[in-house]
């Protein structure tokens, strides 16, 4: 099941381009191939041991010192790693366009950026004051972004997020990829079906657009370690492509 879920990992960043745009993820990608890039990822915490540890417990169900799932978990860790550097400096160039944003006055600019404000977990007295400057506080809010980003898209393993039940042996058994069916649903639900509702199509057709092209070649290579057979019926493989990225590709293994 883990070689599987590393390819189905690859394509998390497609998660980034849903949750923010194209552009950003690309740039995000570019920077995260560089020093810079990979110190800030790495300053931002992102990239700490004890939430890596936290991923292996949830993907394993082995306690974290296990012998057999470092060496299980090898290479889907260089996976993790790289993805969530692109998340974090994904993140700071997002913060970077937001708060460019923040200076158009427009009602519908400042009703999109109450909703994106409250989905990088801004409170509603800090949203206020900084619609109100129309630019960032300060550097920390720019980091805060940058880690929101991270989070909500690579689904950073915090022990807060799940009841004590799951981590148990038991419960780490059968909460494998728990992190990875709630989260991607929850990350449906604010960008593509919420965002909709407002007029918002943009995530939507970021869907539409990534989502059949990265799983097409994450199924691809699936099917050529396992030989099994791809669908012939056109409907059948978009499904298919459909649920092997990202999240969803990890929750579906």
């Amino acid at each position: 099941k883990l070689p599987m879920a590393t390819i189905a990992n690859a394509t998390q960043p497609g998660q980034i381009a849903l949750r923010t745009d194209i552009w950003t993820a690309s740039r995000g990608f570019g920077r995260a191939m560089t020093h810079a890039g990979r110190q800030y990822a790495h300053e931002l915490g992102v990239l700490a041991e004890m939430s890596l540890r936290g991923l292996q417990q949830e993907l394993a169900g082995f306690p974290a010192g296990s012998r057999a799932m470092q060496g299980a978990l090898y290479t889907f860790n260089l996976i993790e790693r790289w993805d969530r550097i692109v998340g974090a400096n994904a993140g700071k160039v997002w913060a970077d366009k937001v708060g460019r944003r923040l200076r158009d006055p427009s009602p519908r600019r400042q009703a999109w950026l109450q909703r994106e404000l409250e989905r990088l977990t801004f409170s509603r007295d800090e949203i206020s004051e900084i619609l109100t400057r129309g630019a960032w506080r300060s550097p920390d809010d720019v980091n805060r972004v940058a880690w929101a980003i991270t989070d909500q898209t690579q689904f950073l393993s915090r022990r807060p997020r799940r009841s004590e039940f799951f981590n148990t042996p038991t419960g780490a058994l059968l909460g494998q990829f728990k992190t990875f069916a709630t989260n991607t649903g929850r990350l449906m639900n604010q960008m593509v079906i919420r965002e909709a509702r407002h007029g918002n199509f943009g995530p939507a057709a970021r869907v539409v657009v990534l989502f059949p092209i990265l799983g097409e070649a994450a199924a691809d290579v699936r099917a050529l370690l396992t030989g099994r057979e791809r669908p012939d019926s056109l409907a059948a493989r978009l499904l298919e492509n459909f649920f092997f990225v990202g999240g969803l590709g990890l929750a579906t293994d």
